[in-house]
């Protein structure tokens, strides 16, 4: 049996390809945990002409008075500032949730930083602020 490839498969690369401008940054189909935001199952990062858009299965739970608010920066230095997210419910207590963030994703980047911070300091958090506990993403190239 082949070794499966990375990605979204043939058919959705294909797809993204040649019916939409968004194209795959990443498919790490990944669980992590970030401070202040809780358990989620990363399925894709998706690229646009305009946007990033993290895209990914959270339990479904009321944020408590300290929630945080998704930040995403690259290895270069670049914040990409939020954009706002939904969700959709998949049952059982889970939604599937799309983060965007302002894009598209700079030249050159090869890793993205995912982190939380906290929705009383998120006006004024700035990319010049230490890095705070992260999740890392390759970037496919």
């Amino acid at each position: 049996m082949d070794d499966p490839q990375p990605g979204l498969g043939d058919e959705v690369e294909r797809w993204l390809r040649t019916t939409t401008s968004a194209r795959r940054i990443a498919a790490p189909v990944d669980a992590v945990d970030i401070a202040g935001v809780g358990q989620m199952l990363i399925i894709a990062v998706v690229g646009y002409d305009d946007r990033i858009s993290v895209v990914a299965l959270q339990p479904s739970t009321m944020p408590g008075p300290d929630y945080a608010v998704l930040f995403l920066r690259d290895d270069l230095g670049n914040q990409y500032d939020t954009r706002g997210a939904g969700g959709s419910g998949a049952g059982r207590g889970q939604s599937v949730w799309t983060h965007s963030f302002q894009g598209p994703l700079h030249e050159g980047a090869r890793e993205l930083y995912l982190y939380g911070v906290l929705s009383q300091e998120a006006g004024t958090h700035t990319a010049a602020d230490p890095l705070p506990p992260h999740v890392t993403i390759a970037v496919d190239r």
